[in-house]
């Protein structure tokens, strides 16, 4: 066969394919069902009422670092600083989640660090504890 006749009978072959597509009936099953009307929501009577949420009342201290309402003793002190281990084998860490602010920095060797501050609270225990570098 000749390149001619062969691009022909391709050309031939396409056409009755796409003719039986176009042609084809859809199948009623795979026709996406209408869709319901919502249904408005419900009316509220008065009994429902919304109240803004109660707030506790305080002194108007707030702690520098959390910005939260705190107790001025509290937050009149220097803060403490601790260097703790963020090595996955040095897990779980032990006291950080009392601590005000906690900031991860980078250490040698592509691990990091984590830095608690303590200011309003002060844990009975806090650790694995590491040392603090210059550059930190």
């Amino acid at each position: 066969m000749t390149g001619k006749k062969l691009a022909v009978m391709l050309l031939i072959i396409a056409v009755a394919i796409g003719a039986l597509i176009a042609c084809s009936q859809r199948d009623p099953d795979l026709e996406p069902e209408p869709e319901e009307p919502l249904e408005p929501a419900p009316e509220r009577g008065c009994e429902e009422e919304e109240r803004p949420p109660e707030y506790p009342t305080y002194s108007g201290v707030r702690n520098p670092l959390t910005n939260l309402p705190a107790d001025e003793s509290e937050v009149v002190r220097r803060p403490i600083l601790v260097m703790m281990d963020n090595h996955p084998q040095a897990r779980p860490h032990t006291g950080l989640a009392a601590a005000d602010l906690v900031f991860e920095v980078m250490a040698e060797g592509g691990f990091t660090r984590l830095l608690g501050v303590f200011l309003e609270s002060a844990p009975d225990e806090v650790g694995p504890i590491r040392s603090a570098r210059p550059y930190h």
